[in-house]
C-alpha cells in the first residue's frame, strides 16, 4: 500500500473511531430511552398502535431527508474543488426544492394515511386518533430534511463531531418526556419527538452558521448542477422507499402472528440497531466525504487499496463481535428491559430473535462501506436496482421463514439480505474503481 494510501486509511480508521465514540455516547441515551418506554408502556396495544404510525411516518422521512447526504455530498465535493464555485448558492437552491418536495410528499401521505392503518389491521376506533397523531408526527419531514441537508454540509467540509452529536437531543428529550410528562403513548412520544427534530435542527444550524454566516449566500448554480444533484437524489429516494417497506413488511407480517409480535420485532432490533448504528453511521458519515474528495482528486489506486483494508478490518472485527452478542442475548435483553411491564417471559420470547438480527453485523458494516463508495462514484442507480432485487428477496424469506419459525424468522431473512448484499457491492467497488482508473489513462 503506498503512503498516501495509508493516510488516507489511517484517516478514515481515526475519524471513524472518533465519530463511533460520540454516536456510541448517543447510543446510550438512546438505549435509555428505549428502556424508559419498556418500563412504562411494555407490550401494551396503546404502543402497537404508536408504532404502526411512527413507522410509517420515519419510512417517509428516512426516505426523503435520510437520502440527502448520499447524493449531496459527492456533488458538494466535486464542486469545492473548483475554485469560484458558489456552494452558498448551491445549498439555498437544493434547500428551497427539498422543502417543495416535503410539502408535495405531505399531501400525499395524508390522503393515504387512513387506509394504510387499516390495511395495518389498526381497529376503526383508533384510526381517526392515529390520523391526528400523524398530523404532528408528519412535521418531522421539513424538520428533518434541514437537518439532514445542514449537517451534509457539514460532512462534506469534515465537521464531523456536530452531525454526530446532534441525535443526543431527541435521545434526551423522549427519555425526559417518557419519565416526566404523563399520557398515553400517542400524545406523550409525539411531543417528545417533534420537539426532539427541532432542537438537532437547531443545533446543526447554529454549529453551521458559527463556522459559515453565508452558508446559505451567493449566486445559484446552473441548471446542469441541479440537475445532476436530482439524478443522483431521486435513485436513493426510490431506493429507500424500498429499503424501508422492508420495515412495514416485518411489521406487516409481525402483525400476523400471535398478539405482541409487532412489540417484540421492535425491542428485539433495538440493541442489534443500537450496535450497528453506532460503527454505520460513524464509518458512513467517515466514508462518503473521504471517498468523494479522492474520486475528485482521481485517486483511484488508493480507492481500491483503502476499500479492501476496510473490509479485512470490518470482517475480522464484526464475525466474532456477531457470534458472541447473540450467544449473550438472553442476558443483555434482560439487563436493557427487564423492568417495569415487561416481564421475564418477554425476555425469553425477545432474546432469540434479538440474536438473529444481531448476527447481521459483519454483513451490515460492510455493506454500509460499500453503498457509500458507491455514493461517492454517483453511481446510485446501481443501488437502486440492488434495493429493488433486495426487497424482492426480503419479501419472499419473510414470508417463508415467519411461517417456519414466526418472529425469530423475520430477523433471519434480514439478515439474510445483508449477507448476500455484500458480495453483489463488493463486485460494483471493485469495477468502479477499474474504470476511474482506465478513464484516467
Amino acid at each position: 500500500m503506498t503512503s498516501q494510501a495509508k493516510d488516507q486509511f489511517r484517516q478514515l480508521f481515526h475519524s471513524t473511531a472518533w465519530v463511533g465514540f460520540l454516536t456510541f455516547l448517543v447510543k446510550v441515551l438512546a438505549i435509555g430511552r428505549d428502556m424508559a418506554m419498556a418500563y412504562r408502556y411494555g407490550r401494551s396495544s396503546d404502543l402497537e398502535v404508536f408504532l404502526v404510525t411512527c413507522t410509517m411516518v420515519q419510512f417517509l422521512a428516512y426516505a426523503i431527508a435520510g437520502s440527502i447526504p448520499s447524493a449531496f455530498i459527492p456533488l458538494y465535493a466535486r464542486l469545492a474543488s473548483k475554485p469560484g464555485a458558489s456552494l452558498g448558492g448551491f445549498n439555498r437552491i437544493i434547500l428551497m426544492q427539498i422543502l417543495c418536495l416535503c410539502i408535495i410528499a405531505i399531501v400525499f401521505f395524508g390522503l393515504y394515511a387512513p387506509a394504510w392503518f387499516r390495511f395495518q389491521g389498526i381497529p376503526d376506533g383508533s384510526v381517526l386518533h392515529s390520523a391526528k397523531t400523524t398530523g404532528w408526527l408528519i412535521l418531522l419531514l421539513p424538520i428533518m430534511s434541514v437537518q439532514y441537508l445542514l449537517g451534509a454540509v457539514l460532512q462534506a467540509q469534515y465537521r464531523l463531531t456536530a452531525v454526530s452529536l446532534a441525535p443526543a437531543w431527541s435521545a434526551f428529550t423522549i427519555g425526559a418526556f417518557l419519565l416526566m410528562v404523563p399520557g398515553r403513548p400517542a400524545s406523550t412520544l409525539t411531543g417528545a419527538f417533534l420537539l426532539g427534530g427541532f432542537l438537532e435542527t437547531a443545533w446543526v444550524t447554529l454549529v453551521l452558521r458559527v463556522h459559515n454566516r453565508n452558508f446559505l449566500s451567493g449566486p445559484a448554480p446552473d441548471a446542469a448542477t441541479v440537475r445532476q444533484y436530482w439524478g443522483q437524489y431521486l435513485p436513493i429516494v426510490f431506493g429507500a422507499i424500498f429499503v424501508n417497506s422492508n420495515n412495514f413488511v416485518d411489521l406487516l407480517v409481525a402483525s400476523r402472528l400471535a398478539p405482541g409480535s409487532v412489540a417484540a420485532i421492535s425491542y428485539a432490533n433495538k440493541v442489534a440497531s443500537g450496535l450497528t448504528g453506532v460503527v454505520a453511521t460513524a464509518l458512513g458519515a467517515v466514508a462518503l466525504p473521504l471517498f468523494s474528495r479522492m474520486i475528485a482528486n482521481g485517486e483511484h489506486a488508493s480507492i481500491r487499496k483503502v476499500a479492501w483494508k476496510d473490509c479485512l478490518w470490518i470482517t475480522a472485527a464484526g464475525i466474532p463481535l456477531a457470534l458472541v452478542l447473540a450467544y449473550f442475548s438472553e442476558p443483555i435483553t434482560r439487563l436493557v428491559f427487564h423492568r417495569g411491564a415487561f416481564t421475564l417471559e418477554d425476555v425469553k420470547a425477545i432474546a432469540p430473535i434479538q440474536a438473529m438480527y444481531i448476527l447481521q453485523i459483519p454483513f451490515y458494516f460492510l455493506s454500509i462501506l460499500l453503498v457509500r463508495i458507491i455514493s461517492a462514484f454517483r453511481k446510485n442507480h446501481l443501488l437502486f436496482g440492488w434495493t429493488i432485487a433486495a426487497s424482492v428477496l426480503n419479501i419472499s424469506l419473510d414470508l417463508v421463514l415467519a411461517k417456519l419459525m414466526g418472529p425469530i424468522g423475520i430477523a433471519l431473512s434480514t439478515t439474510l439480505v445483508f449477507a448476500i448484499a455484500c458480495p453483489v457491492m463488493g463486485y460494483w467497488v471493485w469495477g468502479l474503481s477499474r474504470d476511474l482508473g482506465k478513464e484516467l489513462g
